[in-house]
């Protein structure tokens, strides 16, 4: 018969070796608290992590709210002065418009005598005006007698 060949073994191997000399329930009483401690950190982490995050978006809508209130304000004075340059836009062709009668009454005033001048010269000695007006159109009727 054959001699089973016994391996030697030497401190060396005992070093890598784990002996565990203590009892099955204190081993997993210690693996139960490991695990426990290890989810109540974790719990703890997402918590924190949470609550930054929370408080983060609370930062950025607080930021968000004042940019859109100071565009607000921008806006409401865009508006006032557009309403303003509106108003000035009408006033300014009322003004136009007025501006444009008086140089019309102007030049009419002003041609008016030389009209009646021509007139007077180009006319015979026997006839004579007695009412002279000009229209809107610019239309010359006048009375008279001969």
């Amino acid at each position: 018969m054959l001699k089973p060949k016994l391996k030697k073994i030497t401190l060396k191997d005992y070093n890598n070796k784990d002996i565990n000399l203590l009892p099955q329930d204190i081993i997993l009483k210690k693996k139960k608290k490991y695990r426990m401690s290890l989810t109540i950190l974790t719990v703890i982490l997402a918590i924190g992590l949470m609550s930054g995050y929370y408080f983060y978006l609370l930062y950025q809508i607080k930021i968000t709210n004042n940019e859109n209130q100071i565009k607000a304000n921008h806006i409401e004075e865009l508006l006032q002065k557009e309403k303003q340059q509106e108003l000035l836009e009408v006033l300014q062709q009322k003004i136009d418009i007025k501006s444009q009668h008086l140089m019309d009454i102007e030049k009419s005033s002003s041609s008016m005598p030389l009209i009646v001048s021509i007139l007077e010269n180009n006319l015979p000695e026997d006839i004579h005006f007695l009412n002279l007006s000009i229209g809107v159109g610019g239309e010359i009727s006048n009375n008279g007698s001969v």
